[in-house]
């Protein structure tokens, strides 16, 4: 079983507040998230679910590590700024002239960092995306930039 956990802005010295989930025709299903680290940096992430039908409730712990760099959304060549560049980097993943990558920078030239390509919130990585940053980069609003400088 694989777990993705995303979370932004979160300083990671302190516990992240309880998080409750309630899914609709379900009983309250509580999550508690805890950060800790130690001495050598290395971060971890505990999970705690408890759930009505196990009493004691189930744990897991994850190690982390927490990136050097995170590149904001649409800036998926990790050069920290977001261009035509990035346009073009997504229009070329469109046609398969262009690879995904999980890593930020890339590993090799050909990729373009996946997870800050879906600038408009669809789930997909496309030309829409594309055009969002090309009318940003022009000073035309849209739901990226809604305010143009």
């Amino acid at each position: 079983m694989m777990i993705l956990i995303g979370f932004a802005n979160i300083a990671l010295d302190k516990p992240i507040p309880t998080i409750r989930k309630k899914r609709m025709g379900t009983d309250d299903r509580e999550t508690t998230i805890t950060w800790t680290s130690d001495e050598t940096g290395i971060h971890y992430v505990r999970l705690r679910n408890l759930t009505p039908f196990a009493e004691e409730g189930t744990s897991t712990t994850i190690s982390v590590q927490k990136l050097d760099k995170l590149a904001e959304v649409g800036d998926v060549n990790c050069d920290g700024s977001i261009n035509v560049v990035d346009a073009m980097f997504i229009m070329q993943y469109g046609v398969d002239m262009r690879q995904s990558s999980d890593a930020c920078p890339s590993t090799t030239v050909d990729e373009l960092y996946e997870d800050a390509c879906d600038v408009n919130g669809d789930s997909t990585c496309n030309v829409v995306d594309a055009m969002f940053i090309m009318q940003c980069n022009v000073d035309i609003a849209n739901d990226f930039c809604p305010a143009t400088q």
